[in-house]
């Protein structure tokens, strides 16, 4: 027989237990409710959080950083230039590119490694223009190669060169829609103008298997002599050149001075073997770089 429990044993809550009653929030408790949801609508629509239900999903705004991580990876056009090909572009390689983000790279010094009479003198802008005349001209000629030519030459900005900043720059432009970018590469160990446009056609030779017949070269407007009057002649290369005039703060008449001198330099040693130009070399590869060619 089952011994019956006295009633006053039996637990508290034994039983049905009364519904509790249902406090109302404050007002100032509703008032950080709404604040704390209007906050986190914000963050999302900026595409800095993501909302917790899958109903509130906010579509991130174009350009922020959760817009970018969504699109596809950009995929680099493979090179290919024509079998009969036989026009080399070279762009002149002056700066390389410090930036992550090359978002302003046409108008910011801090995209850049600039010397201090580079700065605040919009550079920047007149490197992306040889970029872009160095593209277009390649666009308009099926049978040309571009080469953007330049090693590493500033110990300070690391082991960039300024030929594969000055590619970079192209491809983060989309290539200004020419589709040039199958016809473009880099030389990454020049370090001055003479190289730029030796190792340029050496490095046409290694992609196409021969040496180009014609050599467009783009540069300042002020590097014209330098080139057509005494580097082709020592080179023995049938040069074309285009020269880009900057403008803005660009202080032309220094930029003459200096020009003046460094051809007086290669009107006495157009190979620059010794002296002063040999010397520049030197400085210009503080990472001991050698080239192959």
């Amino acid at each position: 027989m089952v011994q019956r429990r006295a009633s006053h044993d039996l637990p508290l809550h034994f039983g049905e237990p009364a519904s509790p009653t249902r406090r109302r929030a404050s007002p100032s408790r509703r008032a950080l409710g709404w604040l704390v949801r209007a906050c986190i609508g914000a963050l999302a629509l900026k595409g800095l959080v993501t909302p917790l239900s899958e109903e509130a999903e906010v579509a991130p705004i174009r350009n922020s950083k959760r817009y970018k991580q969504t699109l596809p990876q950009r995929r680099s056009a493979a090179l290919a230039p024509r079998k009969d090909a036989d026009h080399l572009v070279v762009v002149a390689g002056h700066a390389v590119t410090m930036a992550e983000s090359l978002d302003g790279v046409d108008a910011l010094d801090s995209s850049w490694y600039l010397l201090d009479y580079q700065r605040r003198a919009d550079v920047p802008s007149a490197l992306v223009q040889h970029i872009e005349e160095g593209v277009r001209i390649t666009a308009r000629d099926p049978k040309s190669v571009l080469v953007f030519s330049g090693g590493q030459t500033r110990r300070d900005a690391g082991p960039r060169s300024e030929g594969q900043s000055y590619w970079h720059v192209a491809e983060h432009f989309d290539w200004w829609g020419t589709g040039a970018g199958a016809r473009a590469t880099t030389e990454e160990f020049a370090r001055d103008s003479l190289e730029n446009v030796l190792f340029a056609a050496c490095r046409f030779q290694e992609v196409v298997g021969r040496y180009p017949k014609r050599v467009t070269v783009v540069s300042y407007d002020f590097k014209r002599r330098r080139f057509v009057e005494l580097l082709g002649p020592a080179l023995h290369l049938p040069l074309e050149f285009v020269g880009v005039a900057p403008g803005g703060r660009f202080d032309a008449q220094a930029a003459a001075r200096g020009e003046a001198k460094a051809a007086e330099a290669f009107e006495r040693d157009p190979y620059g073997c010794e002296g002063e130009l040999a010397s520049k070399r030197t400085a210009r590869n503080p990472f001991r770089r050698r080239e192959g060619y």
